[in-house]
């Protein structure tokens, strides 16, 4: 389970990312950048969820229909934000490091490894926190068509990550 927690929070916050960015750049190039970072993972759980991440992200984008009126909006939202985004990315950063060097010690210390991780829960909470008060101004700028489109892309995007969970646990089959 915390496997999985740790997954689908990466995935959310990674998503959001994502999303916000698409939107108030307005830019696809990063997606040809992130295929050629997965090459050779192709066919593995991770590689098709993330894949289908970016597509889903581009059929999104494309349903949103978001004008250049919202566009201008969101991304002065965003850009409002900016001195609180930057501090919790990098609290993020810097927590998740933690975790990791905490986890692939010489030695083990499992104290160690909690203390890692709730540290990093407490920055995962602080930056949902903030992207629930985004999310609140960002939502009433968008037409009821567009928050369905929203809700279908999240609802869609929890089925791949609970497939690709399901498949990445199976044991591989023997012949």
């Amino acid at each position: 389970m915390t496997r999985k927690w740790i997954l689908t929070g990466a995935a959310a916050i990674g998503g959001l990312v994502l999303v916000s960015g698409a939107w108030a750049a307005g830019e696809v190039r990063a997606t040809h950048r992130m295929r050629a970072g997965l090459e050779g993972m192709e066919g593995r759980p991770l590689h098709r969820f993330i894949v289908g991440q970016v597509g889903r992200l581009m059929v999104l984008k494309s349903d949103m229909n978001v004008t250049d009126e919202q566009r201008a909006k969101i991304r002065a939202i965003v850009e409002s934000h900016k001195g609180q985004i930057a501090p919790a990315a990098k609290d993020l950063a810097t927590r998740g490091r933690a975790l990791r060097e905490a986890v692939i010690a010489d030695k083990t210390d499992e104290r160690a490894i909690r203390a890692a991780a709730g540290e990093m829960g407490r920055s995962i909470g602080e930056a949902a926190v903030l992207a629930a008060a985004i999310r609140a101004e960002v939502r009433p700028l968008l037409t009821d068509e567009q928050r369905k489109a929203l809700d279908a892309f999240r609802a869609e995007s929890d089925k791949a990550m609970d497939r690709m969970i399901d498949e990445a646990m199976k044991k591989p089959e023997t012949p």
